[in-house]
Parts: structure tokens; C-alpha cells; sequence
């Protein structure tokens, strides 16, 4: 298979991925499927919020996911229209930067590794719920392996 081929391949499955999260995401009953996902998104998405106070001269205290999938991130100083965007758009980099990981990195495990390493590290240091610390631990845990 040619890098090219490799490339479209896998954007390919991306695409049929999205397809079927948005298909599921509109089905309540097949809705459950995607509840650890919505973990992993929303753990993601509040290191976001964090990142850009630390980034932007501010400081971040911790972070709190809660059953339904919500979350809360407080930060202090820093600045704000940066720390407020940041859980979005750090949300959809992060998915980018995976996705030209995946297709341009050759040692991809070692990336996971590392990946798993930093999300342990966050669960460690800001994660101040037990739903937190669990979504946390289980990403730090499956990208590890």
C-alpha cells in the first residue's frame, strides 16, 4: 500500500467514524454507545481551559467532570478570552493534531505513550472529581497501552 493510498484510507475511516458518532448521537437509545466518549471529549476539552491560562500567564487549579458529561475547569488570571475559547478549539486541535499524527508519524505507539503519560499527569495534578479522576485515569490508561 502506498503512502498516498495509506492516507486516503485513513481519512476515509475518519469520515465514516464521524459518520457514524453523528448517526448514533441521534438515536437516544443508541446514545449510552457514546457516554464514554463523551468522558474522554469533555476531559480534553477542560485541559483546554487549563493549557491556555498556564499558556497565557494565568494558572490552572483544577478541573471537575461530572456524570452527565459536563465539565468545569477553574483557572485564575491569564488571558480570559483565550482560557474561554480554549476548551473548543483545543478540543478540535487536539482531534486535528491526532489525525496528521496518525498519517505522518511513524512511531505512533510512542506518541500514545507519551499522550498517556501527559493525561496521567493532569488526572494527577488537577482532576478534583471522581469522575474526573476516573475519565482521566481510563484515557492515561488505554493510550498508554
Amino acid at each position: 500500500m502506498t503512502e498516498q493510498s495509506a492516507r486516503r484510507r485513513s481519512l476515509l475511516l475518519a469520515l465514516i467514524a464521524f459518520l457514524v458518532v453523528l448517526v448514533i448521537w441521534q438515536i437516544p437509545d443508541l446514545n449510552g454507545l457514546l457516554y464514554p466518549f463523551r468522558f474522554f471529549v469533555t476531559t480534553v476539552h477542560e485541559l483546554g481551559h487549563g493549557l491556555a491560562a498556564i499558556v497565557s500567564g494565568g494558572y490552572f487549579v483544577h478541573y471537575e467532570v461530572y456524570p452527565n458529561g459536563a465539565g468545569i475547569a477553574l483557572t485564575g488570571g491569564g488571558t480570559r478570552w483565550l482560557i474561554v475559547s480554549a476548551g473548543y478549539l483545543g478540543t478540535a486541535v487536539f482531534g486535528a493534531a491526532l489525525l496528521y499524527a496518525a498519517n505522518h508519524i511513524r512511531r505512533v505507539g510512542l506518541l500514545a505513550l507519551g499522550l498517556g503519560a501527559a493525561f496521567a499527569a493532569a488526572t494527577v495534578l488537577f482532576a478534583r472529581s471522581l469522575t474526573a479522576i476516573l475519565a482521566g485515569g481510563i484515557a492515561a490508561a488505554v493510550l498508554i497501552l
